[in-house]
């Protein structure tokens, strides 16, 4: 029994650090909080302007969890273009912001033939896998957001349907697309066959890019700029440190050089001294010839 509750603390203790490592990721966009700052709610409200100026048709929908300003276009039309089901059932709740974009570049979309982007996925409160192994699926999805379609089947006004998974690599239609949508910059991520061939294999993901809330932008660049001041006076401090060490060794390297003078100077006097003393007289030859010659 006791190897059995110390089993299950053990694993309670492991998916407590897994919920833990993924409430820390929720991958909101760049200055986006949650709940929505005032600064989010001024620019949902410019969201709801711009739209009614593009002709789309739309109601507020009821709050949704992580969607800043949900609202529904209860025909799903944008300008010529039809956003269609592959399965699921309307109401389809969206951030205002995915509406503006599609109602943006839908005249772009149409130009290349197409009359109908085909989905199955726009709002939907999950995470996706951001690595491997434990907490993979920690970060939430932009969908959670309602800021991002994903997109199975495209309907050109001839009344082709070209199936992502199926024709992607062969029709040229899929490619243009694709092309023209990231060429104008308003979607953030745009994830297809030759971007994710596994996770997109079968669609296009399609998530527009949002605005940076200005008070979030002051208070990233403040901190930036405190990031920067702390990482100058780190080195400066580190350039210090470099000068009082080689000041060291200087003054290391200046000692012994002055020991070894000493040590010259004082053998110096004793070798003087040496060489002035007078070398042993050598014995004359001649003189001992003499003393053997007069000798009696």
């Amino acid at each position: 029994m006791r190897r059995r509750a110390v089993v299950a603390a053990v694993i309670a203790l492991e998916l407590g650090a897994a919920r833990g490592a993924a409430a820390h990721r929720p991958n909101m966009p760049d200055g986006w909080k949650w709940p929505p700052t005032r600064e989010m709610k001024r620019e949902g409200k410019k969201c709801l302007a711009d739209l009614r100026a593009l002709g789309v048709y739309f109601k507020k929908a009821p709050r949704q969890r992580k969607i800043t300003t949900p609202i529904i276009v209860p025909e799903m039309r944008f300008g010529p273009l039809f956003l269609m089901p592959t399965f699921r059932k309307p109401p389809f709740v969206m951030d205002c912001r995915l509406a503006r974009g599609f109602a943006q570049y839908a005249q772009l979309i149409s130009s290349l033939g197409v009359s109908e982007l085909r989905f199955s996925t726009i709002y939907q409160y999950r995470k996706v896998r951001t690595r491997r192994g434990r907490g993979a699926r920690g970060a939430l999805s932009r969908h959670a957001l309602g800021l991002a379609m994903d997109v199975f089947e495209i309907v050109l006004t001839s009344g082709e349907k070209l199936v992502v998974k199926d024709q992607y690599w062969f029709n040229p239609t899929l490619m243009k697309i694709e092309l023209a949508l990231r060429a104008t910059g308003g979607f953030r991520a745009i994830l297809t066959p030759s971007v994710d061939p596994i996770s997109h294999r079968d669609h296009y993901h399609f998530e527009i890019g949002v605005e940076y809330p200005e008070e979030a932008k002051k208070e990233a660049e403040k901190k930036e700029k405190l990031r920067q001041a702390r990482a100058r006076a780190k080195r400066r401090k580190a350039a210090a440190e470099r000068r009082r060490l080689r000041a060291e060794r200087k003054m290391k390297r200046k000692k012994g050089k002055g020991g070894e003078d000493a040590t010259v100077t004082a053998a110096a006097p004793e070798e003087a001294a040496a060489t002035d003393e007078p070398a042993p007289a050598e014995p004359d030859e001649s003189e001992g010839s003499e003393e053997e010659t007069t000798g009696p």
